[in-house]
């Protein structure tokens, strides 16, 4: 596959994948299916939990099994989620949801990145890394600000499409995740066990420190962006049609 289309095809996987339409809807959502708002910061807690848990154990997957399988299986992960909550509108259905978007987002979070810069790197054209990540996450930015504006009027459309719009988005990123050419994962000589892992994290307190603050900066700005902002808002008498307009807003 040529660069050009290697990049255009990657870009639209991190477009599609990252196209979550419910997030700006998902608070007003669960209280219309009749979750209080203990139920649903319970659920958020949970998600924040199980994500960072996560993190290590997919990331030493994906060195593993591979990083295109990974980005299959975060892919995979996101239509279940997607498919199962119009039919579990409940306390257990959103906490199943949610922790399969943790599951998802943990499996892609750090294998876009490091399948980009395996790809690049084996085709000598390490130098184009930068300009392609940073693109690939403006391309997904910008979908965000343009969908997320249109979202309430599709909630109130239908209640569920957001989460039936976010699972065809999610089988189209698939369709391009499959696509993308394999690549030779690194020889594993060398490669350290899962067990290595945390003795060598706690010889290393800097290391520890910048990873739980990357963790931190991720919460903290999830909490202020969604988590804070749709509870603010309904209180202050803004309808759903104006929830995706300010997220959207809010992500320039």
């Amino acid at each position: 596959m040529k660069l050009k289309k290697f990049l255009l095809t990657f870009n639209a996987f991190q477009f599609f994948f990252s196209l979550l339409l419910w997030v700006p809807i998902f608070y007003e959502y669960q209280k219309r299916v009749g979750l209080n708002d203990t139920e649903i910061f319970r659920i958020q807690s949970i998600y924040y939990l199980v994500f960072c848990l996560l993190e290590i154990p997919t990331g030493y997957l994906a060195d593993w099994i591979g990083h295109r399988v990974c980005l299959i299986l975060g892919s995979v992960s996101l239509i279940v989620a997607n498919i199962w909550i119009p039919f579990n509108p409940s306390y257990s259905g959103f906490l199943i949801h949610f922790i399969l978007i943790a599951l998802s987002r943990s499996f892609v979070s750090g294998a876009s990145s490091a399948y980009l810069y395996e790809t690049l790197h084996q085709r000598n054209e390490l130098d184009e890394y930068k300009e392609a990540e940073g693109k690939a996450r403006a391309y997904s930015l910008l979908g965000k600000v343009i969908c997320w504006a249109l979202v309430g009027l599709i909630m109130q459309w239908h209640l569920t499409l957001p989460y039936w719009l976010t699972a065809v988005n999610a089988f189209i990123g698939l369709i391009f995740a499959m696509i993308l050419p394999k690549t030779t994962m690194p020889k594993s000589e060398g490669r350290i066990s899962v067990f290595q892992i945390f003795p060598l994290l706690l010889k290393n307190p800097y290391l520890v420190l910048l990873m739980f603050q990357g963790v931190a900066l991720f919460v903290l700005a999830r909490i202020c962006q969604v988590n804070l902002f749709q509870p603010l808002l309904q209180n202050k008498g803004f309808s759903v049609v104006n929830y995706g307009m300010v997220m959207s807003l809010m992500t320039l």
